[in-house]
């Protein structure tokens, strides 16, 4: 149950992340390395996130990962980074 709601709080702070530097699921797929259907997946809750990919996350979000399933985040604009 823990391991669910991690994973739902993590996905909420990747679809605001993606919001807030306005790219797509493909350019977020392509940027952690991943096929795009995927990430959507992952996004829609079809497949939890392995735990395993928050270092990844981190690094291309810029957000540690322990705040990255922190139910408390709050994410705003200071977290948009310029996609290339």
């Amino acid at each position: 149950m823990e391991q669910l709601k991690t994973s739902s709080i993590l996905i909420r702070h990747i679809k605001k992340w993606i919001e807030l530097n306005n790219i797509s699921q493909n350019q977020f797929a392509k940027k952690m390395n991943k096929n795009p259907v995927t990430i959507s997946r992952w996004l829609n809750g079809e497949r939890q996130i392995s735990l395993k990919h928050l270092d990844q996350l981190s690094k291309i979000t810029a957000i540690e990962s322990n705040r990255l399933i922190d139910p408390k985040l709050k994410m705003r604009a200071e977290y948009k980074i310029i996609i290339e």
